[in-house]
């Protein structure tokens, strides 16, 4: 993301540049958007989301402007799971003959994102979100016929494409590889499972209790997501009721900020409800019988603050 954007920013510099992004877009896009803002100047804007975390194409649309050179929109959320209506916002950026870049580091291996249909310049993506070696991700460029380059961000040598500079890390390179080829090899039964657990989880928990929101969308979602907030509940609540259920509240990224995610707060909920989300991220290695222990203790917590459920239609 680092290169993708900050490439860009420079190779556009004398034009002064306007790049567009989205609210709920990780650190990983809006701190470097930041940091291009300082360093060449660029103007950027940033686009709401409606409350289940998805860009609007009318809205893109809108907030083109004649400087425009950058779209930069995530595949799916890392903590509410939405998945972005890419193949719409692809072809608003085509027509308008934009760069658009994509951070795929969620979506790699839960989604198809087919380079040939959809019009996507840049993708990146992480070698760790797909069972990889930490510490190796990917940037794939649009070969061909492209009105823009990337230029180096470090400098000192000419490795990967005169792009980056130092000696490549190939064990990390063959990880990558080889966990890409695994994850096509399973894409289709892999996903299948793991959405059969998420609806699991979210049909009897979100299910019985009015109190429980989920957050994101219900039917554009990642597989392996489930995002919960509970009203009326404090994060020690949380706590204590979960012991021993591995769960996030926000981005693992941001683990060390107590305030509230960027991302709920993007897709309208308050503070005090933001403090009482539960992320559950589910995996290859997650088994039927630890979906049986979440959900009965995201019952047995829920029962205990709200009484017996009343149920809810989804």
């Amino acid at each position: 993301n680092n290169l993708a954007l900050l490439g860009l920013a420079q190779f556009f510099q004398k034009e002064k540049p306007h790049f567009i992004s989205q609210a709920t877009e990780h650190k990983a896009v809006l701190e470097v958007l930041e940091a291009a803002q300082r360093l060449f100047g660029i103007e950027v804007t940033v686009l709401n989301v409606d409350r289940e975390g998805r860009v609007r194409p009318e809205d893109l649309e809108a907030a083109i402007r004649p400087n425009t050179r950058v779209v930069s929109i995530m595949a799916a959320n890392n903590e509410i799971g939405t998945i972005q209506p890419l193949d719409k916002l692809a072809e608003i950026c085509k027509q308008a003959k934009l760069v658009f870049h994509v951070d795929g580091a969620q979506g790699v291996g839960k989604l198809t994102l087919d380079l040939n249909r959809i019009p996507i310049d840049l993708v990146s993506l992480s070698g760790h979100k797909i069972y990889g070696p930490k510490g190796v991700g990917a940037l794939i460029v649009k070969p061909t016929n492209r009105d823009f380059e990337v230029w180096p961000i470090q400098f000192g040598g000419e490795q990967e494409g005169k792009c980056r500079p130092g000696t490549i890390n190939v064990p990390g390179v063959v990880g990558l590889g080889s966990a890409c080829e695994l994850a096509r090899e399973e894409f289709a039964d892999e996903c299948k499972r793991l959405s059969d657990m998420r609806d699991n989880i979210i049909g009897k928990v979100a299910g019985a209790f009015r109190q429980v929101k989920l957050n994101g969308s219900k039917s554009e979602r990642l597989c392996n997501n489930v995002s919960f907030s509970f009203s009326g509940l404090s994060p020690d609540n949380l706590a204590l009721a979960l012991s021993g259920l591995a769960y996030s509240s926000g981005s693992a990224c941001n683990s060390a900020n107590p305030s509230a995610s960027h991302v709920l707060k993007a897709i309208g909920l308050e503070d005090s409800l933001a403090r009482t989300t539960v992320r559950l991220g589910l995996g290859r290695f997650t088994k039927p019988a630890e979906i049986d222990i979440a959900i009965d203790k995201l019952l047995k917590m829920c029962e205990r603050a709200y009484g017996k459920p009343a149920g809810k239609m989804l």
